[in-house]
């Protein structure tokens, strides 16, 4: 065999080897559906999101990675349980930060240029908060809510003013039905939006105080002002009446001369 010959054959043998080693990778989890099997052993069930591979995790089996799919379980086998609709994913409760309970996310619940929100992203969108020419659908109020800014495309949505009977940040649930994050969010925008009203309230009253106090200055400054000209008619009609009576005293004079 020649030095050419041996070279692809161990080149050969060596992509084979690979490729056995990757099937062996993934045949060692005995399936993960749309998960991917990897290693070291990482937990899907766990929800510590620091996980740090030891040196006995490194030898241990792999294991399946389900994060982003819509299922748990040791093999991906177990399905999200809610019907997230509109191009919305069920996101299972291990990978809801601060949430025991399964949801679905409405990022990218859009269809045909309308964005959707709600516990099941069945709401479409029924007012618009972007600018115009905007490219982003995040600024949306479902329900008929009301826009309380418009914003452009890297702006935050503003909460909607609600509709009686709804609820949230886009109005897209009904009144009692906002998943526990969803409310806490809700109480953190209302306690914001209430220390910025707070704050216009501070801001309003000083404004007040201020015109006030100008208007008051004013007043004394047009009170003085008048008390100066009454002083200095007075003084011109006193120095005229004198001026008067000395011309009468001197014609008087002059007649009895």
């Amino acid at each position: 065999m020649s030095t050419k010959d041996n070279t692809d054959h161990m080149s050969s043998q060596e992509d084979i080897s690979s490729t056995a080693t990757f099937r062996i990778l993934a045949s060692g989890c005995g399936g993960c559906g749309d998960g991917e099997c990897v290693e070291p052993a990482i937990s899907n069930l766990s929800t510590n999101t620091n996980f740090q591979p030891s040196s006995s995790s490194l030898s241990s089996a792999p294991s399946c990675d389900c994060k982003g799919t819509g299922y748990i379980g040791k093999n991906c086998e177990i399905k999200c349980s809610l019907d997230c609709q509109n191009g919305g994913k069920c996101i299972p409760a291990q990978e809801n930060n601060n949430n025991e309970e399964e949801s679905c996310s409405c990022t990218k619940a859009v269809v045909d240029g309308n964005p959707f929100a709600g516990l099941n992203c069945e709401y479409g969108a029924t007012k618009s908060c972007m600018t115009m020419g905007s490219e982003s659908k995040h600024s949306f109020c479902t329900n008929d809510g009301q826009c309380s800014d418009i914003v452009g495309d890297n702006e935050q949505h503003r909460d909607c003013v609600c509709t009686a009977g709804f609820e949230g940040s886009h109005c897209e649930y009904i009144v009692g039905t906002a998943p526990a994050v969803g409310k806490a969010l809700g109480a953190a925008n209302e306690s914001a939006q209430g220390a910025s009203t707070n704050d216009m309230v501070v801001f309003v009253m000083l404004i007040v105080v201020a015109s006030l106090i100008g208007v008051l200055l004013l007043a004394f400054g047009i009170r003085a002002k008048k008390r100066r000209d009454d002083a200095k008619r007075q003084e011109r009609e006193s120095r005229l009446a004198t001026e008067q009576l000395s011309d009468l005293v001197a014609r008087s004079e002059d007649e009895i001369i």
